[in-house]
């Protein structure tokens, strides 16, 4: 086979999500402002990119992994600033109460999540969220929707829950970043014969389902698929997972260093789409890589 022929298929839009360009800006301002004797924390990661993660810090930002890490302080100057998947109320008045000031920098459409799983929980309904049980997101969620919330986890089988364990009346929402597909398979595992009423509100981040749909598109076209991302990124794995159902020849790389030669063997076309977490300059570092190992002759087109 000719390996002058291979082309390259990007899929649109690459680069950072709404949600997290305001994440990082909003870092990137605390940081600056900080004055003498003022430390600026994030409880977790910002984003799930060890890229940024590393830039932020050596703009001076801590990153801390459970606010137990945090010693009180008297002055309120120190700033402690919640993370795109968000967190639990009680969190945030924990981080409080120890004396530094919050800066929530919750993604908006999870911040809508929340927000219905409060209005549930106030209405008297039992929520149920549909996600990844272990998913920081997910965990922000329930802080808001218990006691009465139940996760129905999409990485267990059945993906269903005991009708008798819940009550008569449900409110379903779910994680931003999973397929439809998964919610979906949620919803149609509730009989409405179970129950008084389920009312139902699609939470799903449309950025986030965009490229799923666009990484389908282009996977359906091409011999190989590259997907770009961290392997902690929950929206990175779903474009994995979505591609191959269309192609067997599916590779994640979180930049350029991780390609192979061999990736490339037999293969003329070649998709690449990139999780909502990934900078543009990774994208279009691993788009050079490829064109540089599939021979000077490949060409290059957007999808």
């Amino acid at each position: 086979m000719r390996h002058n022929k291979i082309k390259v298929t990007v899929g649109k839009p690459t680069g950072f999500c709404s949600g997290v360009k305001r994440a990082i800006a909003l870092v990137k301002q605390q940081a600056q402002q900080a004055k003498n004797g003022t430390s600026v924390y994030t409880l977790g990661p910002i984003i799930h990119n060890s890229e940024v993660v590393a830039e932020l810090k050596q703009l001076g930002v801590k990153t801390i992994t459970n606010i137990k890490e945090l010693k009180p302080i008297a002055n309120s100057k120190s700033i402690v600033i919640i993370r795109t998947h968000g967190c639990a109320p009680e969190v945030i008045a924990k981080i409080k109460k120890l004396g530094y000031k919050v800066i929530d920098a919750t993604c908006p459409y999870v911040r809508r999540v929340q927000n219905y799983a409060l209005k549930f929980k106030k209405d008297g309904y039992t929520t149920i969220v549909v996600g990844d049980k272990n998913h920081p997101e997910v965990k922000g969620i329930m802080g808001y929707a218990k006691p009465l919330a139940k996760i129905c986890d999409i990485n267990s089988k059945s993906q269903t829950l005991n009708p008798k364990s819940i009550s008569n009346r449900i409110g379903i929402i779910g994680q931003t970043t999973i397929p439809f597909e998964y919610f979906q398979k949620a919803i149609n595992s509730f009989s409405v014969g179970d129950y008084q009423e389920i009312r139902i509100f699609n939470t799903l981040c449309k950025e986030a389902l965009n490229r799923q749909k666009i990484c389908k598109k282009i996977a359906d076209k091409v011999d190989s698929m590259i997907v770009i991302g961290s392997r902690t990124s929950a929206n990175t794995r779903h474009l994995a997972d979505i591609a191959k159902t269309s192609n067997a020849h599916v590779h994640q790389v979180q930049d350029k260093s991780e390609l192979r030669l061999d990736w490339r063997s037999n293969l003329q076309r070649i998709g690449v789409v990139a999780g909502t977490s990934t900078p543009q300059s990774t994208v279009f570092e691993v788009v050079k890589q490829i064109k540089k190992i599939s021979r000077p002759r490949g060409s290059y087109a957007h999808g």
